[in-house]
C-alpha cells in the first residue's frame, strides 16, 4: 500500500507528519547527488528541480514545528 492511500481517513496533523516523512525520503536519496547541497550552495544547482530539493532540504534542516520529534519538548 502506497503512503498516500493510508490517508484517507486520517487527520489534518497525521497528514503533515506523512507529508513530511515523505519529504525526508525525498532528502534522503538526494543527498548522494553531486548537486545536493542547503543554503545557498544549494541554490547554485543547476536545475530547477535540483534547486527546489535544496531548498526543501535547507527547510526541513532548519524549521522545526512542536511535535516533530526533531528537537526536546520540556
Amino acid at each position: 500500500m502506497s503512503h498516500m492511500a493510508a490517508i484517507a481517513d486520517d487527520d489534518e496533523l497525521t497528514y503533515l507528519h506523512l507529508i513530511e516523512n515523505l519529504a525526508h525520503e525525498v532528502i534522503g536519496l538526494a543527498v548522494d547527488e553531486p548537486w545536493f547541497g542547503f543554503g545557498e550552495e544549494g541554490q547554485l544547482a543547476a536545475e530547477p528541480f535540483d534547486r527546489a530539493i535544496n531548498e526543501l532540504a535547507s527547510h526541513l534542516r532548519m524549521q522545526h514545528h512542536k511535535g516533530d520529534g526533531c528537537v526536546d519538548e520540556q
